[in-house]
């Protein structure tokens, strides 16, 4: 009577002992830990806080803004930068709004202390790569670039690109890693996370 009531218990406390192994083996036995996200799943994470929209200044004076919405990720085979695009709307001195599009990216960066030790992926290091508007007049152009590079900045430096899920049992062990190598292979963006030294 007394092992059939134990039982359920033993066998709970060995699947969590086989998980707990599995996870030390992953993150000690081989040192490194491969994050693997698919073009969708960064898309997600993108979308959340879009439109972003920043004011164009001229000397502290408002002429205009920027808005950008509607990302789209784009993940080109070799590169170590994450590329989106999005549809951009700019109002410039006081005329209609001119549409068109603008080509970003960012670099991939692990913070190990986020949330107390989990650990997440964030983009940095935004960039404005390309900018295609019909009828922007110049002056305005040399605005834009910084402005919608601030905008995609300001969001993307809070916002997570990818947290470990909870529970995990490696949770103690996420904080210790460190950002080893980043790649786009086969359409999906491939981070490897390593023990710190």
């Amino acid at each position: 009577m007394l092992r059939a009531a134990l039982l359920p218990g033993l066998l709970a406390l060995l699947t969590l002992l086989l998980l707990v192994s599995a996870s030390l083996w992953l993150v000690l036995g081989r040192g490194e830990l491969v994050i693997r996200l698919r073009p969708e799943q960064v898309q997600e994470r993108l979308e959340g806080a879009f439109p972003v929209r920043k004011e164009l200044l001229l000397v502290g004076l408002r002429v205009g803004e920027v808005v950008l919405s509607r990302p789209q990720v784009r993940l080109a085979a070799g590169s170590k930068r994450v590329g989106f695009a999005a549809d951009c709307a700019i109002t410039a001195l006081g005329k209609t709004q001119l549409r068109g599009r603008a080509s970003l990216s960012g670099r991939v960066r692990w913070d190990a202390g986020h949330e107390a030790g989990r650990g997440a992926l964030f983009l940095e290091d935004a960039r404005l790569d390309d900018l295609d508007v019909g009828g922007l007049p110049r002056e305005v152009g040399s605005l834009v670039a910084p402005a919608a590079t601030a905008a995609v900045r300001e969001y993307l430096d809070k916002q997570p690109l990818y947290r470990p899920a909870r529970p995990d049992v490696a949770l103690p062990l996420w904080g210790r890693l460190r950002l080893k190598a980043v790649a786009v292979e086969g359409g999906v963006l491939k981070v490897t996370l390593a023990r710190g030294t």
